[in-house]
């Protein structure tokens, strides 16, 4: 059993989700997304560089969600760099990755 499944860290409805995309990920995560995070994103010069994050806000301003990126390959430390550069707050990983690759994603 997997303790970092997207179902138990969803009961946090504090948590921000962290949206961790590559390059490649990154177009899926735009052919999918609303016309105006497209726009948000488009604007704020993200391009899913590992290390780049952009805040996506919400329908009233809140903040919604954080997409970050992380390299082509490889987890251990593929959420590392957002450690220090993320405000302090609670998160909650958002994404396809299997359970050995969370894993690795939280040890590094």
């Amino acid at each position: 059993m997997c303790y970092l499944s997207n179902q138990q860290l969803k009961d946090d409805q504090q948590a921000v989700p962290l949206l961790p995309v590559n390059k490649g990920r990154f177009e899926v995560w735009k052919a999918s997304a609303s016309t105006a995070h497209r726009q948000w994103v488009e604007n704020s010069g993200f391009i899913a560089a590992a290390g780049q994050s952009c805040g996506l806000p919400g329908a009233n301003g809140e903040l919604e969600a954080y997409l970050v990126g992380v390299k082509d390959s490889g987890f251990l430390y593929s959420l590392s760099s957002h450690a220090n550069r993320l405000p302090s707050g609670i998160y909650r990983l958002e994404s396809d990755w299997s359970c050995e690759e969370r894993i690795q994603a939280s040890l590094g």
